[in-house]
């Protein structure tokens, strides 16, 4: 189902959107192997317990490509990812019904801090060694000032200037 999903979805979803995708499919993975011991299990499988275990298993997973595990609303979002899968699976009437009814996603508010006007003069000051970094680095300026996002930047054409 996953794959069919991300297969159907390269044609919708933008390629850094369909990304997120294939991560929370590696993380299924890794869940079936640990709690199944095989790669795959059966869609009438998926269940509430199914879903329940795996967040637990995501809250307690520790990447080795960073040291902290994923936040609830980290967690929440490869959950949502499944619920669209699901939801997709329900429409080709793979699945009988919504295995996420009873499911609750929860996500938790976040108080965002501002840089000062301090931390971002260190920041615009800072000596990068490396040239992509120092572009990073003057595109990240570049929108704090403008108040343009990331996107938005890359979409820039000189005649917008």
């Amino acid at each position: 189902m996953v794959e069919y999903h991300n297969e159907q979805a390269k044609h919708e979803l933008t390629w850094s959107t369909l990304k997120h995708y294939y991560v929370t499919q590696r993380y299924l993975v890794k869940f079936m192997e640990k709690r199944f011991r095989k790669k795959d299990v059966l869609l009438h499988e998926i269940n509430y317990k199914f879903i329940a275990d795996f967040e637990i298993y995501l809250q307690s997973h520790k990447p080795l490509d960073h040291q902290k595990p994923m936040n609830n609303n980290g967690v929440m979002k490869h959950l949502i990812r499944l619920r669209k899968m699901t939801n997709f699976a329900i429409r080709l009437d793979w699945l009988p019904n919504d295995t996420f009814k009873n499911f609750k996603i929860r996500h938790q508010k976040v108080e965002k801090e501002f840089l000062t006007k301090t931390e971002l003069d260190k920041i615009h000051k800072k000596q990068l060694a490396v040239e992509r970094l120092e572009i990073v680095r003057d595109v990240f300026v570049f929108c704090c000032y403008t108040g343009l996002t990331y996107v938005d930047v890359l979409n820039l054409k000189y005649t917008n200037v």
